[in-house]
């Protein structure tokens, strides 16, 4: 019986087809896993715009960015003497209206808050950039007011839009009694939606919810992912005021890869642009090379700035 195996000629053009293959269609299922992460992340930045809504429908105002960075979200202090002006910030405002009431209850005592902010919440962290996790919180400066500091602590890849020019803001005041003197901003001086306690409404944003940015992707560059070594990505979601979870305008978004630790700039893991949540609960897209003028005016909500889809 004659008997016929492949030659070795044989064998390397058959090995060479395979490795052409995988290298032509390795690309293609690369891309298609990035698209999938991306609706993802669109459809939890979704679901931020939806409990918004239904925060400002409830209390007629967005809601605020709390006391300061020195400072967590304490639900306790809710009532007739603080009914919106609690020491956490946006996220931690939001908790109800995002099926988080459990841990929005926890944040009453003390010994909750120190546990709520070690437990991560997968809806707040883009899949093309990390998993949900709790990275180690490196802020150790100035010892937080009403919560013992933590080891690791949760972590947010989206921020709120606080307006079209950065000011600066501190840790808040020391105490509830130093709380009296420390005062409420003027509407003139932060622009955007939600800010130290802000208290904007939808009335407020004259320049239409639908060209008004609410929530966007946040930069924070690969090295720092998982290691709380960025000022902002340092602390968690449950802080006041803070780069951590408040972006600004004023800087165009920039692609991680970028390599640029900028704290206060909106940026993304994906390669063409950020997503992004308006007012009006509408989420889109915002490549890298969008107009300056025409991004710094969406973080302004009365400018009378471009109307229309030009972020696209």
């Amino acid at each position: 019986m004659n008997r016929r195996g492949l030659t070795l000629l044989e064998l390397l053009t058959v090995v060479s087809m395979i490795a052409l293959l995988v290298s032509v269609s390795l690309p293609a299922v690369q891309s298609s896993r990035e698209s999938a992460r991306r609706t993802s992340c669109q459809n939890k930045l979704r679901q931020l715009g939806l409990g918004m809504l239904a925060f400002e429908a409830a209390h007629r105002q967005y809601p605020p960015d709390g006391w300061g960075w020195g400072w967590v979200g304490e639900s306790g202090l809710s009532g007739k003497e603080f009914p919106l002006d609690g020491p956490g910030g946006w996220i931690h405002h939001l908790l109800p209206f995002i099926e988080q009431q459990a841990m929005w209850e926890m944040t009453k005592s003390r010994e909750g808050r120190n546990l709520a902010v070690g437990i991560p919440l997968e809806l707040f962290v883009c899949p093309s950039r990390r998993d949900a996790i709790a990275a180690p919180y490196t802020q150790t400066t100035i010892p937080l007011r009403n919560a013992d500091l933590p080891t690791f602590g949760n972590r947010t890849d989206y921020a709120i839009c606080a307006g079209d020019r950065l000011i600066s803001v501190g840790p808040g005041p020391v105490d509830l009694e130093g709380l009296k003197s420390f005062p409420v901003p003027s509407k003139s001086i932060f622009t955007g939606i939600s800010f130290v306690r802000s208290q904007i409404s939808s009335r407020d944003v004259t320049d239409g919810t639908s060209h008004t940015m609410a929530i966007g992707e946040k930069l924070v560059i690969p090295p720092y992912y998982e290691t709380g070594q960025s000022l902002g990505d340092d602390q968690t979601i449950l802080i006041g005021d803070d780069a951590d979870i408040r972006r600004w305008t004023q800087f165009l978004p920039l692609p991680d890869a970028q390599w640029i630790d900028d704290i206060e700039r909106f940026g993304a893991a994906h390669q063409t642009g950020i997503n992004a949540v308006f007012c009006d609960g509408s989420v889109q897209r915002v490549t890298y090379q969008v107009d300056s003028e025409i991004w710094q005016s969406y973080g302004h909500r009365s400018d009378g700035g471009p109307s229309g889809n030009e972020l696209n």
